[in-house]
């Protein structure tokens, strides 16, 4: 299956924390994902999680103007990164709360102004 093809599985697909949340659809998505256990029901354990298992990958952090398909995006405010989707045609691949959605870089970036892309 390609990674398109996974795309297009994963898109309208309904928001679960245990079983479908952001980092969970990086996973799918990216099979050089770093794999973080996280205990989804409480989101600031899962951030700090997540935002450790990060810094110790070999991941290489990508301006958001260099970022191809299929790279991680790391996605917050303030300087506080606390979603993650995929890069895809020009957007981000993300789990939404209304579900698996596709959002335009552009469009994203009111709701998270802070982008930082990752690759392996």
């Amino acid at each position: 299956m390609t990674f398109y093809d996974k795309v297009n599985e994963v898109i309208g697909q309904p928001y679960d924390c245990e079983n479908n949340h952001c980092w969970h659809l990086v996973e799918h998505l990216v099979p050089w994902a770093p794999r973080v256990e996280i205990e989804a029901a409480n989101l600031t354990t899962s951030v700090k999680v997540i935002g450790r298992e990060l810094e110790r990958s070999e991941l290489q952090e990508i301006a958001p103007s260099d970022l191809r398909d299929e790279d991680i995006v790391v996605l917050g405010r303030g300087g506080t990164f606390h979603h993650a989707g995929v890069f895809c045609n020009g957007g981000i691949v993300h789990a939404d709360s209304v579900g698996t959605i596709w959002q335009s870089l552009n469009d994203i970036k009111r709701t998270y102004p802070d982008i930082k892309g990752l690759r392996s």
